[in-house]
């Protein structure tokens, strides 16, 4: 199944590259990718000029969600239309398991799960909704059994995450343009479940959401204009009621979430994150709200796509702005190794933008270089605050790991410096979450800060050790100062740390035949030549440059490791 994935965007320039670029690594089925771009007055048409020649350009003059929605609806090609926000991220697997979600011929619509970003956190799960517009966002299952017409609870989607059949979605005429933001794709959902049609709601489909300021929330994350969204409920309550709820029950629900939100707002307040002016402007907003919610719910008739009363509100709306041939399906240009992509962790203690030596440039350069190769690349790193992060720059995920002393103890008989042994537990505590996802196949730690040992000693993964001067022949190069003379037992820890790293790892990545030829004077250490590859960094000094040979040279190594090891691993005796 093709699909057609739509990205509505206005005023968000730098996140709208992040997300698209984040589409180039998708594995899965053919898709293209549609912009709508609203009436945007920042750098947005400079990045769509970027991608001219890969995507399909729309435009919609009106800051109205479901306008846009429709404009990408009329325009795609695809059998599923799949959305994603404009400060959002695809997982890997998003549109693969979304499609998966389409088993039946009665499945309408499919949508998956979302995580915060950068801080990881679920932000919506599997969510439950009402016809008076009430959600639960964190159900412990997916509602499989809520879809038949006339539900009063039904599975929902939130629009950061949603698919639907273009043909069911065009046969329900597309979404009503009165949601100009909130509740447009959960009337969709009903609407389809209405008409006969089940959802899906798919676990592992994931997407980041970063939750950016825009015209109705602040910088705080705080919602500052909550006139449609009242607006929206009373609309879409009394539009989806079905003879099941009455207006007086409508009236009364809406009430209570107004007042639900006043004593958030006034919490806020307290807590310095709104003005108080803002407060007022919510009892005016509100106030307006509920007018125009209930005269447009009961005597306006629906803004569907193709009809007169959505013309008659439309402004101007441009399909395939950059000359696409209508009828075409653009396939997106994605990066997929033809001998497979491999999921790769890199440790560095030192990532760009902080503070970093010459071995985290060349890691930064190593870690983008194999990003546009294709590769699933991750790189963890400190970070030095109360929880974990994850970022995506330049087709890396950056995973910055906080501290936590509660970690445990090194294991018992291993010398390894304590501070040294917590971090390399929280990294690989990482490692683990990755590969719940993604199946990682290379994990790849340098020798000189050995944060790599937790991962070596466990085993599970195929791990490089990364070699350039050892700890011990650095700090012979040095002299010995008083308080280098001081750390002289931890130097020992850490070297045999390194010792375990170098030993216990399934190969070794050495930057030049000099670093190799310390082993056996400082360390007592020969390996076997089909464990070592010298692969020269060569590293230029330049931020997003490699040498592709080097890139080449490492992918290769990574794959015959990875390839020795099952090898090994299927005959080994059962």
């Amino acid at each position: 199944m093709k699909v057609s994935v739509v990205i509505n965007t206005y005023n968000r320039a730098t996140s709208l590259r992040d997300t698209i670029e984040s589409l180039r690594y998708l594995d899965g089925p053919d898709f293209e990718v549609i912009v709508v771009n609203g009436p945007s007055t920042d750098d947005t048409d400079s990045v769509l000029e970027d991608y001219n020649s890969s995507i399909r350009i729309g435009r919609c003059k009106a800051r109205n969600l479901s306008m846009s929605r429709n404009v990408g609806l009329e325009m795609a090609r695809g059998e599923i239309v799949a959305f994603i926000d404009d400060d959002a991220l695809a997982d890997r697997f998003w549109l693969r398991d979304l499609v998966l979600g389409y088993d039946a011929p009665d499945i309408g619509g499919a949508g998956g799960v979302v995580y915060d970003y950068p801080n990881v956190g679920l932000q919506y799960g599997f969510i439950c909704m009402d016809r008076y517009g009430n959600a639960r966002v964190h159900e412990p299952a997916p509602l499989t059994d809520c879809c038949f017409p006339g539900a009063l609870l039904y599975p929902g989607f939130v629009g950061t995450n949603a698919s639907f059949r273009r043909d069911l979605l065009r046969e329900i005429d597309g979404f009503d343009e009165e949601f100009e933001y909130h509740l447009d794709e959960t009337d969709v959902c009903i609407r389809l479940i209405d008409a006969g049609y089940r959802l899906r709601q798919v676990p592992t489909a994931i997407v980041y959401h970063r939750y950016l300021p825009s015209d109705y929330r602040g910088s705080k994350r705080v919602v500052t204009n909550w006139y449609p969204i009242i607006k929206n409920r009373i609309y879409f309550a009394l539009k989806n009621a079905g003879g099941q709820i009455n207006l007086r029950s409508i009236m009364r629900n809406a009430e209570h979430f107004a007042v639900l939100v006043e004593h958030d707002l006034q919490e806020h307040v307290r807590a310095g994150n709104l003005e108080p002016g803002e407060l007022s402007q919510f009892n005016t907003d509100a106030e307006a709200a509920f007018r125009d919610g209930l005269e447009r719910g009961l005597f306006r008739p629906r803004r569907f796509m193709s009809t007169a009363i959505a013309a008659e509100f439309r402004d101007q709306i441009v399909c395939d702005a950059n000359g696409c041939p209508p009828d075409q399906f653009r396939s997106f240009f994605s990066l997929r190794p033809s001998d497979g992509r491999l999921t790769i962790c890199l440790l560095s203690h030192q990532y760009l933008p902080g503070v970093t030596g010459e071995l985290g440039q060349c890691i930064h350069e190593l870690a983008c270089g194999l990003a546009k190769a294709g590769h699933d690349v991750h790189v963890l790193t400190h970070r030095d605050a109360e929880h974990n992060s994850v970022r995506f720059e330049d087709g890396v995920w950056v995973h910055q790991i906080a501290p936590d002393d509660r970690s445990p103890p090194p294991p018992e008989g291993a010398r390894i410096p304590v501070d040294l042994w917590r971090h390399s537990e929280r990294i690989f505590c990482e490692i683990l979450r990755i590969n719940e996802r993604h199946p990682v196949d290379i994990v790849d730690g340098p020798a000189c800060y050995p944060e790599g040992v937790a991962a070596v000693l466990d085993g599970r993964f195929t791990t490089v050790t990364s070699l350039a001067t050892p700890l011990k022949a650095g700090v012979k190069a040095k002299p010995r100062s008083e308080s280098a003379r001081k750390q002289s037992a931890r130097f020992d820890d850490v070297k045999a740390a390194e010792r375990i790293v170098v030993t216990g790892a399934d190969g070794v990545r050495a930057i030049s035949s000099a670093v190799l030829e310390t082993l056996p004077e400082e360390y007592r250490l020969h390996l076997e030549p089909n464990r070592v590859r010298v692969i020269p960094l060569d590293s230029r000094g330049e931020l997003h440059t490699v040498a592709p040979r080097i890139v080449e040279q490492t992918i290769d190594f990574y794959r015959s490791l990875a390839s020795s090891r099952a090898i090994s691993a299927s005959q080994a005796p059962r």
